[in-house]
């Protein structure tokens, strides 16, 4: 997902550049013969393939991270990783019957197309169990790393004795080949999301955005990402409104470069919120 590029990916090319540490990623668990580590991260990972091969490791006496950026012990009800995490089966039932129920769930939510086949208590406890082997993942692992305080404090509740706070970061270069196209004598305000924050975050925003653009007819809103956010915005001018689906990382970079503004709302629980960095 997106924080794979600042939690991973940058931090070990980073290291690989100046010469301090090779490394190889997997997308799915797995050893390899050729290749004995002397560090294993495991980044937002709690299905039950990785827990097994993580204690496998700690045999070996190789170290273990477990990476966490989100705090899913206090995910607003709203937010769909209920239906992949939860300690809640209230919350998983209810977005499982909202996938079963409300209809071309499958063209929105593609991603999630493998649990529209399954039945909703299957759903729930699937989620249940996924939420235990994070507990376990925090349990288990030499050093938990997170992105904020908050989430520090969060999971030091749940029995993790060493975790550190290990901040989301920019790496400079990776934006200094993009070229900002702007709109001439234009202002552009952005969102870039999922639907995670589709109803909690978006919709308190329509009224006053509406609001802008009536009184600045130089104001046009781009979303990327969740195209159908486009019509929480009904009351704005249609003509200024541009909404595109997730590109890949070199195309939203430039594609998110022609915000003027960059709108990060967060009306969800107070807790969930305080566990974002303030990368944007």
């Amino acid at each position: 997902d997106a924080s794979f590029w600042y939690r991973a990916k940058w931090p070990m090319q980073a290291l690989a550049e100046k010469g301090l540490a090779t490394f190889r990623m997997y997308m799915s668990p797995r050893a390899d013969t050729d290749f004995i580590p002397d560090l294993v991260i495991f980044h937002r990972v709690v299905d039950p393939e990785s827990l097994t091969l993580l204690k496998e490791f700690k045999k070996q006496g190789i170290k273990t991270v477990f990476d966490l950026d989100d705090d899913y012990v206090y995910l607003d009800p709203t937010n769909m990783a209920h239906l992949t995490c939860s300690k809640d089966r209230t919350a998983v039932t209810r977005h499982a019957n909202a996938l079963k129920t409300i209809p071309n769930m499958v063209e929105i939510f593609p991603q999630y197309k493998w649990l529209m086949e399954k039945d909703v208590k299957w759903i729930a406890d699937n989620a249940f169990a996924n939420f235990d082997r994070m507990v376990q993942f925090l349990h288990e692992a030499d050093l938990v790393t997170v992105s904020t305080e908050s989430l520090r404090k969060t999971y030091s509740g749940w029995g993790c004795r060493n975790i550190a706070v290990l901040p989301n970061l920019e790496k400079e270069s990776e934006w200094s080949g993009v070229v900002r196209a702007p709109l001439l004598s234009k202002i552009v305000i952005g969102w870039s999301g999922g639907f995670s924050h589709f109803f909690t975050d978006l919709k308190p925003l329509a009224s006053p955005i509406s609001r802008v653009m009536k009184e600045n007819e130089n104001v046009h809103l781009h979303l990327i990402g969740a195209v159908e956010a486009k019509s929480i915005f009904e009351g704005c001018p249609q003509d200024r409104i541009f909404a595109e689906p997730w590109q890949g990382f070199d195309k939203y970079k430039e594609m998110i470069s022609e915000f003027d503004i960059n709108l990060a709302p967060s009306y969800g629980k107070k807790k969930f919120a305080e566990g974002k960095s303030a990368i944007r």
